[in-house]
């Protein structure tokens, strides 16, 4: 009779796996990366995504827990790493927690829809606070921890009762970190694997109920990338293939090691990215544009719009017609097409 649990590997099996092609190449290439030899516009756009991620972390700092929050016993020493429109300093791993924290309390962080999440705010906040020593170092850490984020999302498919924040970012962040210091293959497929064993067990239901605690998700995915640096420049190890594991049945299923390394080098996930317009989730962008339209062209018409019953169906292009058309200079044909919101 067979004691072995059905679909679970045993453990003489998982010990003799061998490391996998696709992260040594990635130990290789981040090893050896150079921003440098950067496109132009893939620069250019490092250059938007960290604009955009100091607006939005100053902005969100402004917000009452993480104004309480700085105000705790723990965070009232000093240190070398800024805290982003806090005009104050804290030690790296406090800041990039507070900063990552503070990048999403107004839900206007940038994202990547190929991902099916928000690699900057795990990445940027991390990258600031490990010291970057110029411009050019920065934006390249902010690239490469982008770009091994952003792959394993895109490689792997969350459970849906999982929350994207605080998940594969950790693995972003630690590169960055990585990078900055300029750490080797072998270390970096170390500090690889341990950080995806960091990764939180981030619940969706934050996110319906409004739970704040979701936004804490990135602000500790920054600050334990930073740690998996630490432990990994210290010569902690981590499991052969943690990536594998973690986002191929533990977190995640559905893990492709070929999306891993597809065009890896010539087609980057910075450069594919999307900005935010709405500080709401993008889903909700076009449903915001068409209500944007409708106040400017219908002044009061949009404020009726959560009474169905003042509104009565018409013929032609479109289905309903404003109880105050008398009025109302809203055109009675549709709008002229956009390119699509992402």
């Amino acid at each position: 009779m067979s004691i072995v649990t059905p679909g679970v590997q045993p453990a003489s099996v998982l010990l003799r796996q061998e490391r996998p092609a696709w992260l040594a190449e990635w130990g290789r290439f981040a090893a050896g990366f150079d921003p440098a030899g950067l496109p132009p516009e893939v620069l250019a756009r490092a250059r938007l995504v960290l604009l955009d991620s100091i607006g939005v972390i100053a902005a969100g700092m402004q917000e009452p827990e993480l104004r309480a929050l700085l105000a705790r016993p723990n965070y009232a020493g000093g240190g070398a790493a800024d805290v982003i429109g806090a005009g104050r300093a804290l030690p790296p791993l406090l800041a990039a927690f507070a900063n990552g924290t503070a990048g999403v309390m107004l839900e206007l962080d940038e994202g990547n829809q190929y991902a099916r999440g928000h690699p900057a705010i795990h990445v940027v906040p991390a990258a600031l606070a490990a010291a970057p020593k110029d411009g050019r170092a920065l934006l390249g850490a902010i690239i490469l921890g982008y770009e091994m984020g952003a792959r394993i999302g895109i490689a792997s498919k969350l459970r849906v009762t999982m929350h994207p924040h605080g998940t594969w970012g950790t693995v972003g962040a630690f590169l960055s970190a990585a990078h900055l210091h300029g750490a080797d293959a072998e270390t970096i497929i170390q500090g690889l694997n341990i950080a995806s064993s960091l990764g939180l067990s981030t619940s969706r239901r934050t996110m319906l109920e409004g739970a704040t605690v979701r936004n804490a998700y990135a602000g500790l995915s920054n600050q334990l990338g930073l740690m998996a640096w630490d432990t990994a420049a210290a010569g902690f190890t981590g499991e052969t293939d943690g990536i594998g594991a973690v986002y191929g049945g533990i977190i995640a299923e559905e893990f492709s090691p070929a999306a891993m390394t597809e065009q890896l080098g010539t087609r980057w996930e910075i450069a594919r990215n999307y900005f935010k317009r709405h500080a709401a989730c993008r889903y909700t962008h076009g449903a915001l544009d068409a209500l944007g339209e409708i106040s400017a062209s219908c002044p009061g018409c949009a404020l009726r719009m959560w009474r169905p019953s003042r509104w009565r169906p018409m013929s032609g292009p479109r289905s309903l017609i404003c109880p105050s058309r008398a009025t109302c200079s809203r055109p009675s044909s549709p709008s002229p097409s956009r390119s699509p919101r992402r």
